[in-house]
């Protein structure tokens, strides 16, 4: 009775019924590329994740600080470190494009912003601004009797800033900062 059935199972493959192992090997092979599959999205995924958590963001703040002097800092909040590509400043319409220091103040004492300070190693391209670093770019020193919105903040209407940087990866983005009088 035994070999009928062997006999009777080898005519039906060979008249187009899949073997046992055809079928387990078939099966096999779908499961392996559905896995492959999965693995290549996770990767993919992973990667996507890893750049998202080493991403500058420059932010800045101005304002007083204890005394008199006004300060414009440049900070990166951002989750990893920021190569600043391009700096440039617009001062009353004037355009400088990584401008030195000498040629930035020039241009801020013309319009008439007294400056005491200016951070040469923020200007120089390309700069690097690691997580949670803070930079002073200006510092301004107000006479004692200065009124600081009305006459300050309508000078510094005139600057607007422009930096542009990129990530680990080389992801770019840039920051605009311009002071509304």
């Amino acid at each position: 009775m035994m070999t009928n059935q062997i006999v009777s199972i080898a005519r039906q493959s060979a008249i187009g019924f899949p073997s046992v192992e055809l079928s387990v090997a078939m099966g096999s092979a779908i499961i392996a590329l559905a896995a492959l599959v999965v693995a290549i999205w996770q990767i993919r995924h992973q990667q996507k994740h890893d750049r998202m958590s080493v991403r500058p963001k420059l932010d800045f703040q101005y304002g007083l600080k204890g005394s008199r002097p006004y300060k414009v800092t440049l900070m990166n909040i951002g989750l990893g470190p920021a190569k600043m590509t391009k700096f440039s400043v617009v001062v009353a319409g004037k355009e400088l494009n990584s401008p030195t220091t000498l040629e930035l103040g020039t241009e801020l004492v013309k319009i008439g912003l007294p400056v005491a300070h200016m951070n040469s190693n923020t200007f120089g391209i390309p700069a690097h601004l690691r997580i949670d670093q803070c930079d002073v770019l200006l510092e301004i020193k107000l006479a004692p009797d200065a009124s600081l919105p009305s006459e300050v903040g309508a000078k510094f209407a005139l600057v607007k800033w422009r930096i542009d940087y990129e990530s680990f990866y080389g992801e770019k983005d840039h920051l605009e900062i311009e002071f509304i009088a």
